[in-house]
Order: C-alpha cells, then structure tokens, then sequence
C-alpha cells in the first residue's frame, strides 16, 4: 500500500454553526471513504473553515492531482451528506500539501 498525505482546508463562504452533531457526520463520512486511510480534522470557527490532514491510499495511482482530487471529492461528499443533500457553500483551497 502506498499513502501519500495531504493538507487541506475548506473554507465556507457564508458563517457555518459547527454543531457537534454536523462535524461528526463529516467526520464519519470522511472515514468511510475508501482512499481515506487516516483523517484528523481542525474547526476554525473564527475563520469559518475545515482543516483536515488526510491519509490517501494510492497504490493504484500515485500522482499528486489524484490526491488532491480524491481529498476534494470526499470532503464535498462529506459536506453535502452531512447537510442532508443541501449542498452548502464552499470552497475547498489551498494551501493544499500532498507528501508522500
């Protein structure tokens, strides 16, 4: 197996409540996403963002967008399960960090 890890922030646009309830739902589904093999997440909630510090499993490709492009997935599924399917404003940026 091959992890690569990577940086990554999401920022909301609009002020987002962090209710425990809706952090662990991203949290959790975070988790669950095959690629992801390790996760720690950090709630800014002056700045209205999402850190996470994701481990990636690419042993069947190992570039750095598909890191980035695996993160950016499982973090906008993440958001939208836990809002129940109403997708909420954001931006996923950077700095965005991928080390293997």
């Amino acid at each position: 197996m091959m992890i690569n890890g990577i940086h990554i922030t999401a920022t909301f646009n609009e002020p987002k409540p962090f209710t425990d309830e809706w952090l662990e739902a991203v949290y959790t589904s975070v988790q669950n996403n095959m690629a992801v093999v390790s996760a720690d997440m950090l709630v800014n909630e002056d700045e209205s963002s999402v850190a996470f510090h994701l481990g990636i499993d690419c042993t069947l490709a190992s570039s750095d967008t598909f890191v980035e492009d695996v993160a950016e997935d499982a973090l906008k599924k993440a958001f939208d399960d836990a809002d129940n399917g109403r997708v909420p404003l954001t931006v996923v940026s950077g700095p965005v960090e991928v080390f293997a």
